[in-house]
């Protein structure tokens, strides 16, 4: 009976095993400023069996909401071909791109929110497994999954504007009037 256990488990690992997601960035930390939007990207390595199908993502226990709106990527794109990733496929990344809609997930600061306001939780992303490719095949669904990760957003200062130092300035301001003391002479030379 052990032996059969055995068999049927190491049968069935393939059929568990799913899609290798990885978040870009892959430790979850993001850091954008007050009302700015910022985002994870992945890369996803097929199930050598299962055809997947990603149905979104969400955070759920986070430590501050209020810093932010989170939306979902993965899901409006379900997979690289037809919504589907299909078994034994290349590898499936995406950069994140807020104009572009691409990633997992984007998120955006709210513009109240104050350096060094952090939210943290978890990012939950779902999909569904087919035995086969399920455009063609009758009943082939093989389950719903998840993956969880673990996030935090961070608010930054936003960058300041540089202005140039007064020294600069003066040298960029007679620089410019000699210029056009010069050009001034030159034309009443050529006019005499």
């Amino acid at each position: 009976m052990k032996r059969k256990f055995i068999l049927l488990f190491a049968m069935g690992l393939p059929l568990l095993a799913g899609p290798i997601i990885q978040l870009d960035p892959a430790d979850g930390v993001l850091t954008g400023t007050p009302g700015s939007t910022v985002g994870w990207g992945f890369t996803i390595q097929s199930d050598p069996l299962q055809w997947i199908s990603f149905e979104g993502s969400f955070l759920m226990n986070e430590t501050n909401p209020g810093l932010g709106v989170y939306t979902d990527l993965i899901g409006a794109s379900g997979g690289p071909l037809d919504f589907i990733l299909p078994a034994g496929a290349p590898a499936w990344t995406q950069i994140f791109s807020d104009g572009a809609q691409t990633g997992a997930g984007s998120y955006v600061l709210s513009p109240s929110s104050l350096a060094g306001d952090q939210n943290a939780g978890v990012l939950r992303v779902l999909w569904v497994a087919y035995s086969a490719n399920p455009y063609t095949c009758g009943s082939c669904f093989a389950g719903s999954f998840q993956q969880d990760f673990n996030f935090q957003v961070a608010a930054a200062d936003a960058p300041s504007q540089v202005a140039p130092e007064p020294a600069t300035l003066s040298v960029v301001l007679i620089a410019g009037a000699m210029f056009l003391g010069r050009k001034t002479a030159r034309s009443t030379a050529a006019v005499k």
